[in-house]
């Protein structure tokens, strides 16, 4: 549908510049022909200077987001990224019923990566490939029980409403709110196989079978995707067993005492407040990865035995999901001032020579495309008559942002962003461009999608990035023939780009809502794209400074009636 409108847009744009050579003695051809290319149109280009300046992020929104980060990521421009994450964990089911005698077994954390299947082994097994693994080296994990209350609401506000967090969260700071340690590995690294499930295989009296050569045989009953899998078994199994098994009656036919805390989720919420996930670089360095927390597979389960009269003790299931509110706490790198000086000596007017694009709690870039009235007033005048009426048709117009070089030669291929997103600061919403590119209905992959309006990355010979462009000619149209306001734009790092929403008519058309900016002022409200992303980079500006084919400008190509 979108691709019909543009059309029509286009086919009634050159039906006005029929509408205007009709006094022309010599006869036009169809608009439909024009877009063939007659020779009743001249196209041409034209360029525009523009203001990019940079601005420092205060605090970034982390609750809500549609994934959490982990880990710490290592930037030899930006420094070093820590991502710690606070989550609650909500029963799927209240008021269980533990059967007789309940007996802890064992409690089980899994949390999906992100990856895909690329194939199949001999045996018919899925093969995976991580996805959204930024740093892969060696680090402590620990995971505590939470003494933090996450609220569901801001009491404190009138009306009652939502309760944000944001990535400045102390609560943690200098060991607080840490409570009984509940894993921890020194070592920890990121296992990127499928998880074989099953259980040893065991004869009537519930003993383990053991082949003839001494092995325990284990029966596999299913195999699931790569997954952050912990057992948190750092506390005595008594402290599970006090924790959520009551003491048992002493009298026969005596029913076991009410549980409140396992009868409903506030109360749940406030008994056990949630994990902290806790990380600590090893010689310096660790592991940065995105942990899919929304997935069906994401559980905290608690397995138990119970006697219900037969030989062998039963086994059962008190599931548990992380449904309910989540917070990542990111610290930044003090020492690194780079965003910091950025932002006090940004040029509003003139704009920066270089820009700083950096997700989580970083940087992004302010764009104003007519920062100075004349450029306006010559854009205005060169595109319609002193009536209003258009006499050029704007075919594309696009902003080309150069990487500079020289100043991110220290990072790795890897470590630099594959997309940008621009957003209407005004709206808090990606530019009317984004919704006209439909290349995600087709691509299937975050990475190919909205590429039109935004591209990948472009890389020169040696493997490096070198320019990402950017096409906003709906944009520009709303402003030329629409007299939409020219608001500020802000382009920033994403690690999704359909992480955000897309609002067509007024409605949100994904469930993806933006990332509020605390006590944002230019810049209130971000892509949560841009939240997760620990990547960073540098950009040619638009500053006179910058050599000519290295400074972005808009550019705009048009057709125009050959009066000849």
């Amino acid at each position: 549908m979108k691709r019909n409108m543009n059309l029509l847009k286009t086919v009634g744009a050159f039906a006005i510049f029929s509408l205007l050579l009709t006094g022309c003695k010599k006869e036009f051809i169809s608009s439909d022909s024009d877009l063939q290319g007659n020779h009743n149109f001249n196209t041409s280009s034209v360029r525009y200077p523009i203001a990019t300046y940079n601005k420092m992020l205060n605090a970034v929104q982390t609750s809500g987001l549609p994934a959490n980060s982990l880990g710490i990521y290592d930037d030899p421009v930006f420094g070093q990224t820590t991502t710690h994450v606070v989550t609650q964990i909500i029963p799927d089911s209240y008021n269980p019923d533990w059967g007789t005698e309940p007996v802890f077994d064992s409690i089980v954390v899994t949390i999906p990566y992100f990856s895909n299947v690329t194939g199949t082994d001999s045996e018919g097994n899925s093969i995976y490939e991580l996805d959204s693994i930024f740093n892969e080296a060696p680090m402590k994990l620990s995971v505590y029980r939470s003494n933090y209350f996450l609220s569901d609401y801001d009491q404190a506000s009138e009306p009652v409403v939502e309760q944000l967090y944001y990535s400045d969260l102390s609560a943690f700071d200098n060991g607080n709110n840490e409570g009984e340690l509940l894993y921890v590995n020194e070592n920890f690294t990121i296992n990127p196989n499928a998880i074989s499930l099953g259980d040893y295989e065991r004869d009537d009296n519930g003993e383990i079978i053991y082949d003839d050569d001494g092995l325990p045989t284990y029966i596999e009953d299913r195999r699931i995707a790569p997954s952050l899998r912990l057992k948190l078994n750092e506390q005595p199994d008594s402290f599970w067993q006090e924790l959520f098994f009551p003491p048992q009656p002493q009298e026969p036919d005596t029913e076991a005492p009410f549980q409140p805390e396992l009868s409903n989720r506030n109360n749940f919420t406030n008994f056990f407040r949630g994990l902290y996930f806790k990380v600590e670089p090893v010689n310096g360095q660790g592991s940065y990865f995105m942990l899919n927390f929304e997935a069906s597979s994401a559980s905290v389960n608690l397995y138990y035995t119970n006697d219900e009269e037969d030989t062998v003790r039963d086994q059962d299931i008190f599931e548990m999901s992380f449904s309910g509110n989540r917070v990542s706490i990111i610290k930044n790198d003090p020492s690194n001032t780079l965003i910091e000086n950025a932002d006090a000596n940004a040029d509003e007017f003139n704009g920066d020579e270089q820009l700083f694009l950096k997700g989580g709690e970083g940087s992004v870039a302010i764009i104003d495309l007519f920062k100075d009235e004349a450029v306006y007033d010559d854009f205005i005048s060169s595109f319609k008559d002193d009536n209003g009426n258009p006499t050029r048709l704007i075919n594309e117009a696009n902003m080309v942002f150069y990487v500079d070089q020289d100043a991110v030669f220290a990072q790795e291929e890897s470590q630099e962003p594959e997309r940008v997103i621009l957003y209407d600061l005004k709206n808090n919403i990606p530019v009317i461009d984004y919704n006209y590119d439909l290349t995600s209905a087709v691509a299937n992959s975050p990475l190919y999608s909205k590429v039109y309006h935004s591209t990948i990355l472009e890389k020169d010979e040696n493997g490096r990035g070198y320019r990402y462009k950017l096409r906003i000619t709906e944009h520009l149209n709303n402003i030329l023939l629409r007299d939409s306001t020219n608001f500020s734009l802000g382009l920033m790092v994403t690690t999704n780009i359909l992480y955000a929403p897309e609002v067509i008519n007024g409605v949100n058309r994904n469930s993806v809502l933006n990332s509020e900016i605390k006590n944002g002022e230019e810049v209130k409200e971000i892509s949560p794209g841009t939240v997760l992303s620990p990547k960073g980079t540098i950009l040619h500006g638009g500053n006179s400074n910058v050599p000519d084919d290295k400074r972005v400008e808009l550019e705009i190509f048009y057709s125009e009636p050959d009066q000849n």
